[in-house]
Formats: structure tokens, C-alpha cells, sequence
């Protein structure tokens, strides 16, 4: 059963170290780059993979996630990207191959609880009488939450990017209980919600 986190417990993380690689605060950015590889720990299907195709999309979204987003955006650009990825998966094989005692699983679910852990949020819900759903914004969420943080909130282009995404979410549905389109829940309500599911099923 998950636990109430508060606002500090979210943004506050302590980030793996997985295959030699640190990793640092999953942000919109990295959420973004993911995305845009259609990355299997994004959208799911991990399990449709062959070994080499796992270890694909592991090292892909640790070197992803241990860089900035302008700084993948250069190493993409000067194709240096694609030699670092080529040796980390040639590298891993390897390993795998002369180590009865590697767990690539246990990697693959470090990996997994790093972006649960860094895509966190407050716990919320649509407020009743909100004249705009945020859940049915025409335009996709990395979007709305950028152009909102930066016309709104102050956040420079970088900071949406490179923030954790634990707080740009955050400042995002902060904005949108203070203009009413959600209600934000408090660890009082959170609480009582699961007290009051527990006597339901007794």
C-alpha cells in the first residue's frame, strides 16, 4: 500500500548508481527524451523483448537519465551518443555472458522504481465545478506544464527541463488548485480516504 509523501519526501531523492552510471533527478526533460525513443519503461512492453533488446532499452535510458536534456541533445547531435550506447550494451553482454552471479533484473527493476519514484505527484483530484478539465487539455502535458511554469510560475526554459519533475509537477498542480481546476489532497484527507476504504471491506 503506498504511503502519504510529503512535498519534501517527493522532491528530496537519493539517486541509484546503476551499471557505474549516476543517475540524477528524473526530470520533464529526460520524461521527454523517453518519450520521444518510445522507450518500453515509458509505454510499457518491456516484457515482448528478447535479452539484447532489454539491455537496449536499459542502457538507453540510464545514459539518458545520468545527462541533462541539452546536453543528450549535443551528444545525439555530434553522434558521440551512439557510440557511448553501442559500447555500454557490447560491454553488458559481455559481462552477462562471464558472470553466472549478474542480475540484470534486479537492474531492469532499480531502473523502474527510479522513474516511479521521480515521476511522483500530490495526490489530487478534478475539482467538481472546474470550468477546465486539466486531464482534457488538448495539447500534451510536457507542453502544459513548460508553457505553464514559464508564463505563470517563472521558471526559465532550463529550469522545466532540469528541475526533478517531482517538483515541476508540483508547482504545476499547485497552479491548478489555485485556479480551482483541481483539489489538492491533504495527508488528513489522504488518510481518512483509506480508513474509510478499510471499513467498506470489512
Amino acid at each position: 500500500m503506498d504511503t502519504y509523501k510529503s512535498y519534501a519526501e517527493r522532491v528530496i531523492q537519493p539517486t541509484p548508481t546503476i551499471l557505474g552510471l549516476k543517475l540524477l533527478n528524473f526530470t520533464l526533460g529526460h520524461s521527454m527524451l523517453l518519450k520521444t525513443a518510445k522507450s518500453r519503461f515509458m509505454l510499457g512492453g518491456l516484457k515482448e523483448l528478447d535479452d539484447r533488446g532489454i539491455i537496449g532499452e536499459l542502457i538507453f535510458g540510464l545514459l539518458v537519465c545520468s545527462t541533462t536534456y541539452d546536453s543528450f541533445i549535443e551528444e545525439m547531435n555530434d553522434g558521440s551518443f551512439k557510440e557511448y550506447l553501442n559500447k555500454y550494451v557490447a560491454d553488458l553482454i559481455e559481462e552477462i555472458k562471464s558472470s553466472s552471479m549478474f542480475n540484470l533484473y534486479s537492474k531492469i527493476n532499480m531502473f523502474a522504481n527510479y522513474i516511479k519514484d521521480g515521476t511522483s505527484t500530490p495526490y489530487y483530484y478534478t475539482a467538481e465545478d472546474a470550468k477546465n478539465d486539466v486531464s482534457i487539455c488538448p495539447v500534451e502535458i510536457e507542453q502544459s506544464i513548460i508553457s505553464t511554469l514559464m508564463s505563470e510560475c517563472n521558471y526559465t526554459r532550463d529550469e522545466c527541463l532540469n528541475v526533478p519533475l517531482t517538483e515541476t509537477l508540483s508547482a504545476y498542480l499547485l497552479y491548478a488548485h489555485k485556479q480551482g481546476t483541481v483539489n489538492l489532497q491533504s495527508k488528513e484527507e489522504y488518510e481518512l480516504q483509506l480508513r474509510l476504504k478499510g471499513a467498506k471491506r470489512e
